[in-house]
C-alpha cells in the first residue's frame, strides 16, 4: 500500500489507502460513518462482504503498525446497500456513498491513478458490451445483473468512465458471465 490519507465524512475520520488494487477503505470507519456497530454479529444476520471487496492490511496507527480489515468500492456499495435497508433514515447511506465517489477525484489527485496490474490475457467484457448484444440499455443490464456480479462471472477494474476522464471502478464480465 503506497499512500493513506484520511478525510472527514460528517463527524467520522475514514482512513483511505492506495496501492494493491486500491483504493481501499478501512472497514471500521467506514462501519462507523454509516453506524453499522456489529459487523462481526451482522454476518451471522446474513450480511457478508465478498473476498473481491476486502482485504487485510497493516496501517500504520499512533500506538504502532496494526491490521486492520480494508474494503474497496465494490465493499463501499456493499457495506451502503446493508446500511440502506437497516437504518431508518437510508439517505444517510446514500450520502455516504455520494461522498466517497466525490472524494475518490482528491484521492487520485493527491496519489496518482491507481491501476491494477494487467491480469490474465482474458477477454473482459463491459456491461455496455453485453447491453449491445442483448439489445438493452446498459443500466437495465446492471440492474438486473447485480447479484451476478461474482468472481466466477468478472471482475471490478479502474476504467475511465463515459462522463470522465478519471478511473472509476466498474464490472467487467469474462466469458462465463457473458454466457450468462
Amino acid at each position: 500500500m503506497r499512500c493513506m490519507i484520511t478525510r472527514q465524512f460528517a463527524s467520522s475520520a475514514i482512513r483511505i489507502v492506495t496501492g494493491e488494487g486500491g483504493p481501499w477503505f478501512v472497514m471500521e470507519d467506514v462501519c462507523s460513518a454509516l453506524r453499522i456497530f456489529e459487523p462481526k454479529a451482522d454476518i451471522d444476520n446474513g450480511f457478508e462482504l465478498e473476498d473481491h471487496e476486502k482485504t487485510a492490511a497493516t496501517l500504520p496507527t499512533p500506538a504502532g503498525q496494526r491490521p486492520f480489515i480494508v474494503v474497496n468500492l465494490s465493499g463501499i456499495h456493499t457495506l451502503v446497500e446493508f446500511a440502506t435497508a437497516w437504518t431508518n433514515d437510508p439517505d444517510d447511506p446514500l450520502a455516504f456513498m455520494r461522498w466517497v465517489t466525490t472524494e475518490i477525484v482528491s484521492l487520485l489527485t493527491q496519489c496518482g491513478p491507481v491501476l491494477l496490474p494487467p491480469g490474465p490475457q482474458e477477454r473482459l467484457y463491459s456491461t455496455t458490451d453485453l447491453a449491445q448484444r442483448l439489445g438493452l440499455r446498459p443500466n437495465v443490464l446492471g440492474k438486473k445483473a447485480k447479484s451476478l456480479k461474482r468472481a466466477e462471472y468478472g471482475e471490478w477494474r479502474p476504467a475511465v468512465g463515459l462522463h470522465s476522464e478519471r478511473p472509476v471502478e466498474q464490472w467487467w464480465w469474462n466469458a462465463a458471465g457473458q454466457g450468462l
